[in-house]
């Protein structure tokens, strides 16, 4: 009976590890799946400006040039063209992957997050506060993102505090890279200067995505696995039941 015991408490001791594995995949903040797009800061209807790299500016850039599309509107959006529908789905279930990891999706990401939260923060203390698919739909802002070293500004209302870290990463040609730069604005909104339109993730500590409401949509197989550990638990609090019973009926 005592080895049986042994055998339960290693089992819950194992699973108990394996939660803390899981803290290390990619995380989303909990409402992603039903989640719209930040919403862009709009000047009567202009959204930002393509700029060389000397800063100036070759374009300005208006509200019909661009699909905004969220991950959670994915299937259901008529806007979103069939290839870039695909393929943020596509980069949104490789993401949720068991295993899947910031650090390895992204390495370029450690500098940053190195320089801004110190060196023992890596890209894995982060959590994807966003997901979603920019596309355009105007030749001559094609034009410009197409010579390199050219960016397109777009501001994003994030709600985000004036201190909170946040860093964005595209994905481009088949991989994640980081975006070039991304500022935080003090007032709530986040300027991102993209060279390519593409599949968006706005990435933030986990605290501070902590912060929003949880709307319950947690993983499923979060739940597995907290429904297998509370199973093993149950299993040998049984076993040591019974185990005193007899104990009890032993001596007397």
């Amino acid at each position: 009976m005592k080895k049986i015991v042994s055998v339960l408490m290693i089992l819950v001791t194992l699973f108990t590890f394996s939660v803390t594995a899981m803290a290390a995949d990619v995380e989303f903040v909990p409402s992603i799946g039903n989640k719209g797009a930040p919403e862009l800061v709009v000047d009567g209807d202009v959204i930002g400006h393509v700029r060389n790299p000397e800063g100036d500016i070759l374009s300005t850039e208006h509200t019909d040039c661009l699909i905004i599309t969220p991950v959670a509107e994915a299937n259901t959006s008529t806007e979103i063209p069939e290839d870039a529908r695909d393929i943020l789905l596509q980069v949104y279930e490789e993401l949720s992957k068991p295993g899947t990891k910031l650090s390895e999706e992204c390495p370029e990401l450690k500098k940053a997050v190195a320089a801004e939260l110190g060196e023992n923060k890596t890209a894995d203390d982060l959590v994807v506060r966003d997901l979603f698919d920019v596309t355009s739909v105007c030749s001559d802002l094609d034009q410009h993102l197409a010579k390199e070293g050219n960016v397109l500004d777009l501001t994003f209302k994030l709600g985000l505090g004036k201190d909170a870290f946040v860093t964005a990463m595209v994905y481009v040609d088949g991989a994640w890279k980081p975006l070039p730069k991304v500022v935080n604005n003090g007032d709530g909104t986040v300027t991102a200067y993209f060279e390519a339109l593409c599949p968006v993730a706005f990435l933030v500590e986990a605290d501070v995505a902590g912060q929003s409401p949880d709307t319950g949509d947690h993983s499923a197989s979060d739940l597995a696995l907290w429904i297998a550990l509370m199973a093993v638990s149950l299993a040998l609090i049984v076993v040591l039941v019974v185990f005193a019973r007899r104990s009890r009926s032993n001596e007397t």
